[in-house]
Protein backbone atom coordinates (compact mmCIF):
# COMPACT_ATOMS: atom_id res chain seq x y z
CA UNK A 1 0.00 0.00 0.00
CA UNK A 2 1.82 3.09 -0.58
CA UNK A 3 0.35 6.30 -0.04
CA UNK A 4 0.77 9.93 0.78
CA UNK A 5 -1.16 13.02 1.97
CA UNK A 6 -3.15 14.94 0.06
CA UNK A 7 -0.65 18.29 0.62
CA UNK A 8 2.23 15.96 -0.98
CA UNK A 9 -0.10 15.03 -4.10
CA UNK A 10 -1.59 18.43 -4.85
CA UNK A 11 1.80 20.02 -4.72
CA UNK A 12 3.25 17.61 -7.33
CA UNK A 13 0.37 19.63 -9.64
CA UNK A 14 2.87 22.35 -9.26
CA UNK A 15 5.54 21.03 -11.29
CA UNK A 16 5.98 20.76 -14.79
CA UNK A 17 6.03 16.93 -14.72
CA UNK A 18 3.07 15.34 -16.65
CA UNK A 19 3.20 12.27 -14.55
CA UNK A 20 5.15 10.95 -11.51
CA UNK A 21 6.33 7.28 -11.12
CA UNK A 22 4.68 5.50 -8.18
CA UNK A 23 7.83 3.59 -6.06
CA UNK A 24 7.83 1.44 -2.99
CA UNK A 25 9.65 3.14 -1.14
CA UNK A 26 12.06 6.35 -1.82
CA UNK A 27 14.77 4.07 -0.48
CA UNK A 28 14.21 1.21 -2.51
CA UNK A 29 13.21 2.85 -5.41
CA UNK A 30 11.23 -0.49 -6.67
CA UNK A 31 8.84 0.66 -9.92
CA UNK A 32 5.02 0.20 -8.81
CA UNK A 33 3.15 2.06 -11.52
CA UNK A 34 2.93 5.71 -12.86
CA UNK A 35 0.14 8.00 -12.51
CA UNK A 36 -0.36 11.00 -14.94
CA UNK A 37 -0.68 14.16 -13.97
CA UNK A 38 -3.84 14.38 -15.30
CA UNK A 39 -5.46 11.66 -13.98
CA UNK A 40 -3.95 12.56 -10.80
CA UNK A 41 -5.66 15.92 -10.90
CA UNK A 42 -8.94 14.52 -12.20
CA UNK A 43 -9.00 11.94 -8.96
CA UNK A 44 -8.12 14.72 -6.83
CA UNK A 45 -11.07 17.06 -7.77
CA UNK A 46 -13.48 14.05 -7.69
CA UNK A 47 -12.09 13.44 -4.05
CA UNK A 48 -12.28 17.15 -3.11
CA UNK A 49 -15.90 17.48 -4.41
CA UNK A 50 -17.16 14.94 -1.96
CA UNK A 51 -16.16 17.49 0.73
CA UNK A 52 -14.66 14.68 3.00
CA UNK A 53 -10.97 15.32 2.48
CA UNK A 54 -8.41 17.74 3.81
CA UNK A 55 -4.68 18.48 3.67
CA UNK A 56 -4.04 15.31 6.26
CA UNK A 57 -6.11 12.74 3.91
CA UNK A 58 -4.17 10.02 2.78
CA UNK A 59 -4.29 9.21 -0.90
CA UNK A 60 -3.40 5.29 -1.55
CA UNK A 61 -2.01 4.57 -5.07
CA UNK A 62 -1.97 1.05 -4.78
CA UNK A 63 -4.18 -1.62 -2.79
CA UNK A 64 -3.20 -5.13 -1.23
CA UNK A 65 -5.87 -7.81 -1.54
CA UNK A 66 -8.00 -7.14 1.55
CA UNK A 67 -6.40 -3.69 2.96
CA UNK A 68 -8.00 -0.36 4.15
CA UNK A 69 -11.74 -1.58 4.21
CA UNK A 70 -13.33 1.80 3.40
CA UNK A 71 -16.33 0.23 6.05
CA UNK A 72 -13.97 -0.48 8.49
CA UNK A 73 -14.22 1.94 11.55
CA UNK A 74 -10.24 1.42 12.53
CA UNK A 75 -9.36 2.63 9.38
CA UNK A 76 -7.98 6.11 8.47
CA UNK A 77 -9.80 8.50 5.86
CA UNK A 78 -8.32 8.32 2.38
CA UNK A 79 -8.70 8.45 -1.34
CA UNK A 80 -8.02 5.71 -3.06
CA UNK A 81 -5.78 6.23 -6.33
CA UNK A 82 -4.86 2.55 -7.38
CA UNK A 83 -7.38 2.62 -10.56
CA UNK A 84 -5.70 5.78 -11.77
CA UNK A 85 -2.14 4.64 -11.91
CA UNK A 86 -0.74 2.46 -15.05
CA UNK A 87 0.48 -0.82 -12.96
CA UNK A 88 2.91 -1.20 -15.68
CA UNK A 89 3.97 1.10 -17.24
CA UNK A 90 6.58 0.40 -20.42
CA UNK A 91 9.95 -0.58 -18.86
CA UNK A 92 13.78 -0.24 -20.15
CA UNK A 93 16.73 -1.71 -18.17
CA UNK A 94 19.44 1.01 -18.27
CA UNK A 95 21.34 -0.51 -20.82
CA UNK A 96 18.96 -0.29 -23.73
CA UNK A 97 21.26 1.49 -26.87
CA UNK A 98 19.15 4.69 -27.71
CA UNK A 99 18.78 3.72 -31.36
CA UNK A 100 16.67 0.24 -29.51
CA UNK A 101 14.73 2.78 -27.37
CA UNK A 102 13.62 4.90 -30.47
CA UNK A 103 12.84 1.99 -32.03
CA UNK A 104 10.60 1.29 -29.23
CA UNK A 105 9.19 4.61 -28.71
CA UNK A 106 7.75 4.28 -32.67
CA UNK A 107 6.65 1.10 -32.62
CA UNK A 108 5.01 1.29 -29.63
CA UNK A 109 3.74 5.02 -29.76
CA UNK A 110 5.19 5.85 -26.44
CA UNK A 111 5.02 9.13 -24.64
CA UNK A 112 7.47 7.91 -21.75
CA UNK A 113 9.23 4.82 -20.86
CA UNK A 114 11.22 4.14 -17.15
CA UNK A 115 14.57 2.93 -17.03
CA UNK A 116 14.98 0.26 -14.36
CA UNK A 117 18.10 -1.42 -13.22
CA UNK A 118 16.86 -4.43 -11.82
CA UNK A 119 13.32 -3.49 -10.96
CA UNK A 120 14.76 0.20 -9.54
CA UNK A 121 13.97 3.10 -11.27
CA UNK A 122 16.80 5.06 -12.31
CA UNK A 123 15.25 7.50 -14.73
CA UNK A 124 12.32 7.89 -17.42
CA UNK A 125 12.52 9.24 -20.87
CA UNK A 126 9.76 11.01 -22.79
CA UNK A 127 9.46 11.14 -26.23
CA UNK A 128 10.61 15.14 -26.20
CA UNK A 129 13.45 14.01 -24.47
CA UNK A 130 14.51 11.52 -27.53
CA UNK A 131 13.70 14.07 -29.81
CA UNK A 132 16.00 16.49 -28.06
CA UNK A 133 18.68 14.10 -28.03
CA UNK A 134 18.14 13.38 -31.88
CA UNK A 135 18.01 17.07 -32.68
CA UNK A 136 21.09 17.72 -30.48
CA UNK A 137 23.40 15.32 -32.00
CA UNK A 138 22.42 16.33 -35.32
CA UNK A 139 23.28 19.37 -34.40
CA UNK A 140 26.42 18.53 -33.39
CA UNK A 141 27.40 15.98 -36.37
CA UNK A 142 25.82 18.81 -38.58
CA UNK A 143 23.99 15.96 -40.91
CA UNK A 144 20.55 14.53 -40.22
CA UNK A 145 20.41 11.61 -38.26
CA UNK A 146 18.02 9.37 -40.05
CA UNK A 147 15.19 8.93 -36.83
CA UNK A 148 15.11 12.19 -36.45
CA UNK A 149 13.86 12.75 -40.07
CA UNK A 150 11.29 10.49 -39.37
CA UNK A 151 10.41 10.86 -36.01
CA UNK A 152 6.27 12.18 -35.62
CA UNK A 153 6.23 14.11 -32.81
Amino acid sequence: QLACPLDLAVTQLNTVYQGFPIVNTRADMILCGYITRTNLEIALEKAKSRGTVYGTTRCLFTRAAGSFSASSPFSTPYIDLSEWVDRCPVQLVDSTPVDRMYDMFKALGLRYTMITSNGKIVGMVTKKDLYLFFHNLEKEKGKAMTPLRSYDH
